[in-house]
């Protein structure tokens, strides 16, 4: 079994670089079964979650540059440097170190991207080292040596880990009215960036179905049926007495159904995969917010109604959600959540570069330090009514 322990990297569009290879500056994401990124806009958040899914990705591409890939649907291309990062080729490449755990023997891979303006290929792997238990193997220009039977096993679960990961973005796509039927016996497709797959998810498993309407229905008056009475399929909606299509909602159903689905599903299969998501709260009234952090915990095996150990499930988020937040440390304080399984990190931005801070949580769901003002928002307006309000 393979388990993700720790990203670091530098020189990562909008992130600090680094000068030598002096690690201590990169910025370091941990790989729990649950890791939360908070921090204010444009600190980049979304880009430190998205450069885990596009490093898993690229190591499926057979006999490709290893920083070519694809995931979520989107195709992430070395010569589309827009969508990797912004860097300075000579003073700032970009270091990227992914370490893990396969069959209790740790690992790790370190590698070096540089830019070569001009050039076909404008990004390159300069150099990179591999690492496992004893075994270590390093290379400039020259691609790793995955077919080697000392590093085939591990690079095999890393792809699988990038071909079964999700990445859902902050803002999903509106439901259609219609879809074609699901084949019996047919495949998943992927979720896709935007959610568009979330109903073929609901068609091709009745469990998905089922807890997506639990949910639906302890938090909501919604409750979802899969219509193919028509030549197709069509969601609908039953508030009332007659049933609408899904359609036609509320754009807080549009925004949530998408992230729902892919926690239900990801609940009931407890398989090692990598997930990415983006404001899960978007579109959702702060009073369900706290709900919200409890199916995440339900995606992972962290869940009150039943608690597994650890199969390699990693679930990245970035939220601007107090709710969130402080449901998950609920939890960790009842004690039905150890904080050794929760990650958190604080993006800001310092001197024009964006940093991650650690955020750490003990066993009473306290965190080790906060920023100023992040989540107080509510009291310092409080504050400012009373004092209007003495004024006049």
């Amino acid at each position: 079994m393979l388990l993700l322990n720790q990203l670091r990297f530098s020189g990562y569009r909008s992130f600090r670089g680094q000068l030598g290879d002096d690690w201590d500056q990169a910025s370091s994401l941990p790989l729990r079964r649950l890791t939360l990124v908070v921090g204010m806009n444009g600190t980049g958040k979304s880009q430190a979650l998205r450069l885990l899914h596009q490093v898993l990705a690229s190591l499926g591409e057979p006999g490709g540059p290893l920083f070519s890939s694809r995931a979520g649907g989107r195709t992430f291309a070395n010569s589309d440097v827009a969508n990797f990062h912004k860097m300075s080729p000579v003073a700032n490449p970009l270091r990227v170190a992914l370490s893990w755990t396969f069959n209790r023997v740790p690992g790790e891979l370190r590698f070096t991207i540089i830019g070569e303006p001009g050039s076909p290929t404008p990004l390159r792997v300069a150099r990179w080292t591999l690492k496992q238990g004893e075994d270590e193997a390093q290379g400039e220009d020259t691609p790793p040596p995955w077919r080697d039977g000392r590093w085939s096993a591990v690079h095999a679960a890393l792809v699988d880990l990038g071909r079964r990961g999700e990445a859902l973005q902050g803002v999903r796509a509106r439901l259609a009215r219609d879809y074609p039927s699901f084949p019996e016996g047919g495949l998943r497709p992927s979720l896709g960036l935007d959610g568009a797959g979330a109903p073929m998810w609901l068609s091709h498993s009745p469990e998905v179905l089922r807890r997506t309407n639990r949910w639906f229905r302890e938090h909501l008056p919604v409750r979802i049926e899969l219509d193919n009475s028509q030549g197709g399929m069509r969601l609908l909606e039953r508030a009332g007495r007659a049933p609408i299509n899904l359609a036609e909602a509320a754009e807080g159903i549009h925004q949530a159904l998408p992230v729902v689905t892919m926690l239900s599903a990801r609940a009931l299969e407890q398989a090692p995969q990598v997930d990415l998501l983006e404001q899960p709260e978007l579109h959702l009234h702060d009073a369900m917010q706290p709900a919200l952090g409890d199916l995440l915990l339900d995606a992972v095996g962290l869940g009150v109604e039943r608690s597994t150990h650890d199969m390699g499930q990693r679930l990245l988020v970035e939220t601007h959600s107090e709710g969130v937040l402080l449901r998950i440390r609920r939890r960790i304080a009842e004690g039905s959540v150890q904080p050794s399984d929760i990650g958190l990190r604080y993006a800001e931005r310092v001197n024009g570069e964006n940093i991650l801070r650690e955020i750490e949580l003990d066993e009473r769901g306290q965190l080790s330090w906060w920023p100023d003002g992040v989540f107080l928002e509510r009291l310092q307006e409080a504050k400012a009514i009373a004092v209007a309000m003495r004024r006049r």
